[in-house]
């Protein structure tokens, strides 16, 4: 059978029992996934699904907005898959030519939230964070998932890689260029959604700060791009994650249409510009 007839069997059999993970994932990634027993799968999905993200924040939200860790990971999912359809040559170099390199990015997209099924989330904007309330709220998410990515039984024998991969994903290995775009993921959604559902409902709040907001959370989502670009062999495939990086995280600050920001965006933009040719 050939990968092409074995994808489709697996759609037949499989996506009719409605995983959302796996109805994001396109051709054959979704083979090592849905290797895994269902059962496992949707334990994960229940999981993930009961994880409120944004919930310690000392913020407003959009009351009319929401988002849980399934929800999170379906987004960096789309992220991946806009990547590998647009800039297919982008792509291929993140991963070195090795398709199951980007399988791998895939499968730590979708694991490195697990531990907060645990332990539940804490915001990068809650005042403990940085300190030892929130170190050791992270070393606790990382042996949760150490325990729940121990299963041998659950995972069919796939507990030491996908325990492997999930430390690799938290070690963030400058070098490791799967890893370091996949943190530019992760960090860059939740900045875009930073502009999209806080920046507006705080303008009145008079320990919010939109520009120091907004430098924060792109500093953060771009110090990963950053990593990544300066590894890339040639100015059309960082100027193609330039381009990726305006349109996904950049350019719901330009919706804003705030004053306060719109020299930062302008910065941002003359950085990426003079990155692309110089390096």
């Amino acid at each position: 059978m050939t990968g092409n007839e074995r994808v489709s069997r697996v759609e037949r059999l499989e996506r009719e029992l409605i995983d959302p993970i796996a109805e994001k994932l396109e051709g054959e990634a979704v083979i090592p996934y849905l290797e895994v027993k269902r059962s496992t799968r949707m334990a994960l999905v229940n999981g993930l699904r009961g994880v409120q993200r944004w919930s310690t924040t000392p913020y407003k939200m959009d009351p009319e907005w929401s988002e849980n860790n399934l929800e999170h990971v379906l987004g960096l999912l789309d992220w991946a898959g806009q990547m590998a359809r647009e800039f297919p040559e982008l792509k291929e170099e993140i991963c070195g030519g090795n398709e199951e390199e980007w399988m791998n990015l895939l499968a730590m997209l979708i694991i490195h939230d697990i531990g907060e099924i645990a332990v539940g989330d804490i915001c990068r904007s809650d005042p403990r964070f940085h300190k030892a309330h929130g170190r050791l709220h992270k070393r606790r998410e990382s042996y949760a998932a150490h325990l729940m990515l121990g299963n041998e039984e659950m995972l069919n024998g796939n507990s030491a890689k996908l325990r492997g991969l999930y430390h690799r994903f938290d070690k963030r290995d400058s070098l490791d260029m799967p890893v370091m775009i996949g943190h530019m993921f992760d960090k860059g959604q939740a900045t875009g959604n930073v502009a999209k559902h806080q920046v507006k409902f705080n303008l009145d709040n008079p320990d919010f700060n939109s520009a120091k907001s907004a430098k924060v959370n792109l500093g953060v989502s771009m110090d990963y791009m950053v990593k990544v670009m300066g590894k890339l062999s040639s100015t059309k495939r960082r100027q193609d994650l330039a381009n990726f990086f305006s349109e996904r995280v950049i350019r719901p600050f330009d919706e804003l249409g705030l004053a306060e920001v719109d020299d930062l965006l302008k910065d941002t933009r003359r950085q990426f510009a003079q990155m692309c040719i110089i390096l």
